[in-house]
């Protein structure tokens, strides 16, 4: 499994949270029983398991190596203090934030405060038979926004067979989610998220926002505040914590199919359900493309002489000018502490005026679906042959049977 956060800098590899050491050492012995071999004592077994960086699960939050490195060490150096208070300053004012929007929600109507975040990936098939942990599993992803005002969680439910997990995927998700504000006569969205680059905090998002301010009725102002490195702690990880619970209490979830009503029931009785939404591949739009033909990416100069960079953008606005449904204001910060700068738009060249008219709409991202590795493939079919499948039932065998995969 894949930690959840910083996956290309941790040491650590991470096995499925079924296991754990006995129920491994256990499958140990009656693999060198089956093989008529003496096995290993189970001290010896755990000192190897130790050695190799395995763990049992993917930490959701992975700790935040400045408070780390205060805590330990305790440095004294100049540069690492001042590092360290601006820190401390970013996570406490962005909380600041979010509780001002969460009043602002409370008091009218017309606001709405969320939290948006991608849940750890989920596998199918679940289950108890100990061939599943040898094969490689279908990875299913689950995209939460939680209104901080009315409590209502809404999932976007899609699995590596469909779309992948990138800045596209996610856009798509909250476009959804701005067409249903728009549509019951929301004026302003608030939003927060963690500050991942490869899903929220670059161009994208800002793109698919614009077409949907210059495409809306009612809504008029979209903010996106960035939560402080490895402090995205909030609202939305209750919800995270409450679909986990159920899920790992389900001995057997075989096909993605079964995750949206364990998803939609995962609350406690008394509570409104969470409204799961399942993606297909073709509502998945190109925003990054769409971005790019009408010039967003490029947008750097602010009004006052400050430059945009997108990866330290903190807080990232889109608002209608007054009277001018046509025109949209885009706004940053890259810092909480910070005013918001205005962006300069660059004026459009003759060609760009003729493509932008030219673009009813953005297009699809996916020309066909994406396909699975022939390795993965083999292992799901493994998983529904020989003499004790774990997926037995015949519509359900079909569903990985007929998988888009490579050949190679």
């Amino acid at each position: 499994m894949e930690s959840h956060y910083c996956r290309a800098n941790t040491k650590n590899e991470f096995l499925a949270p079924e296991l754990n050491l006995t129920t491994m050492y256990n499958m140990y012995v009656s693999e060198m029983a089956a093989d008529k071999k003496k096995p290993a004592s189970r001290s010896l077994y755990n000192n190897i398991f130790k050695s190799l960086g395995l763990k049992f699960f993917a930490l959701k939050k992975d700790a935040c190596g400045i408070c780390l490195r205060k805590m330990k060490e305790n440095p004294t150096d100049e540069s690492f203090l001042t590092m360290y208070q601006k820190h401390m300053d970013e996570k406490v004012k962005v909380r600041q934030v979010k509780e001002e929007a969460k009043k602002m929600a409370s008091e009218n109507p017309k606001i709405c405060a969320a939290v948006f975040d991608l849940q750890q990936v989920i596998y199918t098939p679940k289950s108890h038979h100990s061939s599943i942990f040898y094969k490689r599993r279908l990875v299913n992803y689950n995209f939460t926004i939680f209104d901080l005002q009315s409590q209502e969680g809404r999932c976007f439910l899609w699995h590596e067979g469909i779309a992948r997990r990138r800045a596209n995927e996610i856009s798509t998700c909250i476009y959804k989610f701005l067409q249903e504000k728009d549509s019951d006569g929301t004026e302003e969205v608030i939003l927060f998220c963690d500050g991942c680059v490869r899903q929220n905090n670059n161009s994208v998002l800002p793109s698919m926002i614009l077409y949907t301010l210059e495409h809306a009725k009612n809504l008029k102002k979209v903010t996106v505040n960035y939560f402080e490195t490895n402090h995205g702690q909030n609202e939305g990880d209750c919800m995270h914590s409450v679909i986990e619970r159920k899920v790992s209490k389900q001995p057997e979830i075989m096909v993605p199919s079964q995750l949206a009503t364990l998803i939609q029931t995962a609350r406690a009785t008394g509570k409104k359900r969470y409204t799961v939404y399942e993606i297909n591949t073709v509502d998945v739009i190109d925003w990054k493309r769409y971005g790019q033909d009408i010039g967003l990416h490029a947008w750097r100069d602010a009004i006052d002489s400050n430059s945009l960079v997108w990866t330290k953008v903190m807080s990232v606005a889109l608002e209608k000018r007054k009277g001018e449904c046509d025109k949209t204001d885009m706004l940053f910060k890259h810092s909480h502490m910070e005013e918001f700068s205005v962006v300069n738009k660059p004026p459009k060249r003759q060609k760009d005026k003729y493509k932008s008219k030219t673009l009813s709409r953005p297009q699809n991202a996916y020309a066909s679906v994406p396909k699975l590795s022939l390795p993965k493939y083999n292992d799901l079919i493994a998983l529904c042959s020989g003499p004790k499948p774990v997926v037995y039932q015949q519509d359900q065998i079909m569903f990985y049977s007929n998988l888009p995969h490579t050949h190679k």
